[in-house]
């Protein structure tokens, strides 16, 4: 089960996570139903919690938050999937875009270089972070924890302040070609890139390549 590995793999690490007081799997005539039994972590989750704090309170959370995504992302050897798995790369949500940008997105990752996996959340984002009551960060599910690149969900928030702590000068061609290859890459994109599209004004049907596809993520970043 994934999210045990991800969890007891973080929890070794030092990252707070919910304590794992029981799991094993439940077994009926038709149904297998695996269960982790956790304690609550009395807290708010980081997206609420951003949204009430001041500019330096941002700017100190983000930076714990990086801090905490610094040391999960190393190889291991635990048993999770694969971000380059022919379900994931190939997953049918990417038939929501236009069949040119699809050839093309193929044809890119399969002349691009990538850097070894490491570890990943897998669904990383202020609703899986609780900040408990004491404004220590816990990580919590990893139900879609896998092996990928470091950047394959890199964090993007509407919010300068928090981009600017996390990222540094961040608006440049590395940026936004990093960008670019954590959304080919990333199966739940298509869903993200729908709904950028929209904010812009843009026309998804229009987004027929991947140097269209940067052109909008380069828009969405400035847009910040």
């Amino acid at each position: 089960m994934a999210e045990l590995e991800g969890l007891k793999f973080c929890n070794g690490l030092g990252i707070n996570t919910p304590d794992i007081i029981c799991n094993g799997i439940i077994h009926d005539s038709v149904y297998t139903f695996p269960y982790i039994v956790m304690n609550y972590i009395n807290g708010i989750d980081a997206d609420t919690a951003f949204m009430k704090y001041s500019q330096s309170e941002k700017v100190e959370h983000v930076k714990k938050l990086k801090e905490l995504v610094d040391i999960i992302s190393v190889p291991t050897n635990i048993n999770i999937p694969r971000y380059d798995e022919p379900c994931r790369i190939n997953h049918n949500f990417w038939n929501r875009m236009p069949t040119l940008f699809q050839e093309d997105r193929m044809r890119y990752i399969e002349n691009a270089t990538f850097p070894d996996a490491v570890f990943n959340q897998g669904d990383f984002g202020g609703q899986n972070i609780i900040i408990d009551t004491q404004g220590r960060l816990h990580m919590i599910d990893f139900a879609s924890c896998l092996k990928a690149p470091w950047y394959y969900e890199m964090p993007i928030w509407e919010d300068s302040v928090l981009m600017d702590a996390y990222y540094g000068d961040y608006k440049n061609d590395d940026f936004y070609d990093t960008l670019l290859m954590a959304t080919l890459v990333y199966h739940w994109s298509p869903f993200n890139i729908e709904n950028d599209a929209n904010d812009l004004g843009v026309d998804v049907n229009s987004i027929t390549s991947v140097a269209a596809l940067r052109d909008l993520l380069v828009t969405r970043v400035n847009s910040i």
